[in-house]
């Protein structure tokens, strides 16, 4: 093998590198993303606990 063909070869095996690199970011991202959307639920999940909350509330203060 030449020098300029290792050359080329390093060239790309850095940029397989940088494409790994972005993968794993790209995988990061997905689990964000996907936390994100446990987030949501979860802000839902209190919306509705609010809304039974203040059910309570109004209940509470007829039977007063």
């Amino acid at each position: 093998m030449s020098i300029e063909q290792y050359g080329v070869m390093k060239n790309d095996m850095e940029q397989y590198g940088v494409m790994k690199s972005d993968m794993e970011q790209y995988g990061v991202m997905k689990t964000d993303i996907k936390q994100y959307g446990v987030m949501k639920t979860d802000m839902k999940r209190y919306g509705v606990m609010k809304t039974n909350m203040e059910r309570y509330e109004a209940i509470w203060s007829d039977m007063e």
